[in-house]
């Protein structure tokens, strides 16, 4: 299992996406429907603040990882359909 940051991360990395998507007009029904979740709970999500992580650098790092998501979901449009979630990180 993720575990107690693991958790955190997910959870901070839903809500920045979430952000994300709206902010370019994505509806509450289509960010739900990629994340796998329900609408009410993006609404909740978009009204709190955004949850804080013990690390900078993880705060840094999840919301890069929003951004990118974002940025993808975006080129391809609200009305295609998810088939597969993959999130790859290579390091160096």
């Amino acid at each position: 299992m993720l575990g107690e940051t693991g958790s955190a991360w997910l959870n901070r990395l839903h809500m920045q996406l979430a952000r994300e998507l709206r902010g370019q007009g994505w509806s509450q029904m289509n960010i739900a429907s990629i994340l796998g979740t329900t609408q009410s709970t993006i609404s909740r999500q978009y009204q709190k603040g955004i949850a804080d992580l013990p690390g900078s650098a993880d705060e840094l790092t999840v919301d890069g990882w929003a951004k990118e998501i974002a940025g993808g979901l975006l080129s391809v449009g609200q009305s295609e359909e998810l088939l597969r979630q993959r999130f790859i990180v290579e390091f160096q």
